[in-house]
């Protein structure tokens, strides 16, 4: 079926293969990532799926997931002009995105590319605009920018950003967060120019970033865990000190297991301690065993996230 369509795409629409073609399930439309300057073929769920009757859930693709995000016709709309034509195979009928109507995506589809500048819904656009307007028979301003110049650029949006975070969530907000994300592309730009970095690099180094956060959150969350782990140790010494009250070091031992989230593996340990006390109520002092085998845990898990974050 494949092969048909794309030998119909190349006969009918021009389509290159060479170009980059994307084929995406109807269906699964907004959960797909796509770029509009590509050959994009729309094809329905059953043909490419041929007796799938258990469909994946489809959930809206993250980054275009807000109000227009969630509808295929909404998503087409944002990433090709109104008057784009759309391809239908096996009939010379066209169409435009404007005119698209939900019953249109019942049969496969074919979209020709946009020119990279008109991709404004990806992540393409914005330096493709940015490396046309640096390039011959670009915008002179654009060219004689530097790295330097830019800057009162940067800290102006950088405050308008700040300034619009006032009122919230509102489209100003997102149209004041696109002109700062443009003085990240050009500074990208002119350092592609010098041969230093590109956007890509930019883009890697926030996921390191990313990545970095979650290690630091997942240490202070060991060292909290610490903390309460120490302190139910201690009263617990403090209640031996007296005489073992089963009572008391029973509460203590249910408080932290309560404190404790179910989330993380290390927390499993907790849950290990409640098994343990159900099957043996009197057995507290396997519980409090169990407390020091946690503590150590948590001890050894932050010292593997300082060592991650040197």
């Amino acid at each position: 079926m494949l092969d048909a369509l794309v030998t119909e795409a190349r006969l009918r629409f021009g389509l290159d293969p060479a170009a980059g073609l994307q084929v995406v399930a109807a269906e699964r439309l907004i959960a797909t990532p796509f770029e509009a300057s590509r050959p994009v073929m729309l094809v329905p769920l059953a043909l490419l799926r041929p007796g799938d009757d258990d469909p994946e859930p489809v959930v809206p693709l993250a980054g275009r997931h807000g109000p227009r995000g969630r509808t295929s016709l909404v998503v087409l709309a944002r990433a090709y002009p109104a008057d784009h034509a759309v391809g239908r195979f096996g009939t010379t009928d066209t169409l435009t995105i404007g005119a698209l109507r939900d019953e249109d995506l019942a049969l496969p589809l074919y979209l020709a590319p946009v020119a990279p500048e008109a991709a404004v819904a990806g992540p393409w656009a914005m330096p493709a605009i940015s490396a046309r307007l640096r390039g011959p028979g670009g915008c002179p301003w654009d060219q004689e920018q530097t790295h330097a110049s830019l800057r009162k650029h940067l800290l102006e949006e950088a405050y308008e950003v700040y300034d619009a975070l006032e009122a919230g969530a509102t489209p100003a907000l997102a149209g004041e967060l696109g002109d700062l994300l443009l003085q990240v592309v050009l500074h990208a730009q002119l350092a592609a120019e010098a041969g230093v970095f590109d956007l890509t690099d930019v883009e890697a180094a926030t996921r390191m970033a990313a990545a970095m956060t979650a290690v630091a959150r997942a240490s202070r969350v060991d060292r909290e865990a610490q903390e309460l782990l120490r302190a139910v140790l201690t009263s617990i010494a403090q209640v031996e000190d007296t005489g073992l009250d089963h009572d008391a070091i029973e509460a203590l031992v249910t408080d932290v297991i309560e404190r404790l989230t179910a989330d993380d593996p290390v927390w499993r340990l907790a849950d290990r301690i409640g098994r343990l006390r159900a099957a043996d109520p009197d057995d507290v002092e396997l519980a409090i065993d169990w407390l020091d085998v946690l503590l150590a845990r948590t001890e050894r898990r932050a010292e593997s996230g300082r060592r991650r974050l040197v």
